[in-house]
């Protein structure tokens, strides 16, 4: 699948570095050095329905933040979760919509190389 494939992340890894040293021919500024970027998303709203337990997104977004860091370290850094609990929270397990999505907001962005968490709100649905 897409988090555990060596393939398929190495196609993402080489997106990252390709996105992170892009060179803005009109600003004469790589993306990595840009101020007026303020940050970078792994992914938006990340799942992993094959591992409901979280530990393969873990170790996917501790893998991936490492490596944008260790490129970028001039921008802040966040995963992209929609704000699911997981098993870090088991008391509070009930009040999600999804359980079985494999992301562990609380979990997932206590990673060092993650700076900040954003939720993702869609009210049309509730």
């Amino acid at each position: 699948d897409f988090f555990r494939n060596p393939v398929v992340k190495g196609f993402y890894i080489n997106h990252v570095k390709t996105v992170l040293n892009r060179y803005n021919s009109f600003t004469g500024i790589h993306y990595k050095d840009d101020s007026t970027i303020m940050a970078w998303e792994l992914m938006n709203e990340p799942r992993c329905t094959s591992d409901p337990s979280g530990r393969t997104i873990q170790a996917w977004i501790t893998e991936m933040a490492s490596l944008v860091k260790s490129i970028d370290r001039n921008h802040l850094l966040e995963a992209g979760l929609e704000g699911f609990y997981g098993q870090s929270t088991p008391q509070r397990t009930q009040l999600n919509p999804a359980l079985n999505i494999g992301t562990d907001f609380i979990a997932n962005n206590r990673i060092p190389d993650i700076d900040f968490a954003t939720v993702h709100c869609y009210p049309d649905q509730w």
